[in-house]
């Protein structure tokens, strides 16, 4: 950068770090600071990405952007929004705005045209912001008002300018592109195994926890050989699975995706003995993604299983096995755990589990009343 400044200015470097330079009495100067060490006194006439030009007391010198470090001005007014700026939270836009506003009073519009960049950068289509730098809303964009009339009869998409009808086929791909993007898939990818799918089913599947038995007592009978017991089978767990699955054209179950949605209803019964749906138990959104089919297992796990050992199954390692086995590929089929909660449905009670599941255009719903109740 010296070199680029020419002999000259390697004297005036020299003189303005071991000498003030001769500016008037009372004038303020600019403070340059370059990235090499040192600092240039003057007043800053412009400062952009590229470069910075500096009116000093031996002529005008032009600084690129990289070799400067930091500049500091000497207006009271900017220094004070500078401050001001640097204290602001980097999501605040209505501050950034009033000290834009303020700089435009003042008379600093380069300033504040800077500042309202930074507000562009936060919020896109903050209006205040981007009319100040000179743009106008058209077609769905902001584009400056100079492009606007260099491009007539096209249209903006994404910083392009293109035809009415390019603009169309480029949204149809891009919406697509970020559609198949949710389920980690690319264009390609999507686009095959959907075209792959001809049927989908959804269904509810209860499925039962574990059982403890517990042993009331045993009592002999008269003249006979054997004794009489009473056990107590208590449901400590209870599960409900929403099974998503996906075929071909000849029925065999294939690999899919897609956004499946569901609550978990409590419900009321009338004075004529009509059960219907109540309050919301659990809601939530889940996106069936190919990845799912690599966890293949069976309902073994959460099946009825009738044994004294699992007398201790609400114990914290099973509320974390629980909450860890959320979904399962079984037979190519993706079961998703609706009540991931140990004990958000306790028994005895009824309950009414809804589902929808949406991949693109296509919408699958149902709905199944739940009943749980205790064994005895």
């Amino acid at each position: 950068m010296l070199e680029r400044a020419g002999a000259f200015f390697l004297v005036v470097i020299f003189i303005s770090l071991f000498a003030p330079l001769p500016f008037c009495p009372g004038l303020l100067a600019d403070e340059v600071y370059l990235s090499t060490g040192g600092r240039i006194d003057g007043e800053v006439l412009s400062q952009d990405d590229r470069q910075v030009v500096l009116q000093t007391a031996y002529g005008k010198v032009t600084f690129q952007t990289a070799d400067v470090s930091k500049v500091i001005f000497s207006s009271p007014l900017e220094k004070q929004i500078v401050l001001q700026l640097t204290a602001l939270a980097p999501s605040d836009v209505v501050g950034r705005l009033r000290l834009a506003q303020a700089a435009l009073e003042g008379g600093l519009k380069e300033f504040a045209n800077t500042i309202y960049t930074q507000v562009v950068a936060i919020d896109p289509d903050e209006k205040t912001a981007r009319k100040a730098l000179g743009y106008v809303f058209y077609e769905g964009e902001w584009v400056t008002a100079r492009d606007k009339e260099v491009h007539a009869g096209l249209v903006p998409y994404k910083g392009k300018w293109v035809k009415v009808e390019e603009r169309e086929a480029l949204r149809r791909t891009d919406t697509q592109r970020s559609y198949f993007a949710n389920f980690g898939l690319s264009s390609q990818e999507g686009g095959r195994i959907l075209n792959s799918i001809v049927d989908i089913d959804v269904k509810v599947e209860p499925r039962g926890g574990y059982v403890v038995r517990k042993h009331v007592k045993t009592w002999p009978v008269k003249d006979k050989s054997y004794y009489y017991s009473t056990d107590i089978l208590i449901w400590q767990r209870l599960g409900v699975f929403i099974g998503v699955s996906f075929m071909d054209s000849s029925r065999k179950r294939v690999k899919g995706f897609g956004t499946l949605s569901y609550t978990i209803y409590a419900t009321k019964v009338d004075t004529l003995g009509k059960v219907s749906p109540d309050s919301q138990i659990v809601s939530a959104t889940v996106n069936i993604t190919p990845e799912m089919y690599a966890r293949e297992s069976d309902f073994g796990y959460w099946d009825t299983k009738v044994n004294s050992t699992y007398e201790r199954i609400v114990s914290d390692a099973a509320r974390a096995s629980w909450a860890e086995h959320d979904y399962m590929n079984c037979d190519n089929t993706i079961y998703v755990l609706a009540n991931k909660q140990i004990d958000a449905l306790v028994p005895p009670g009824v309950y009414y589990v809804e589902a929808t599941f949406t991949l693109k255009e296509r919408v699958k719903k149902v709905g199944r009343y739940v009943q749980y109740q205790e064994l005895r």
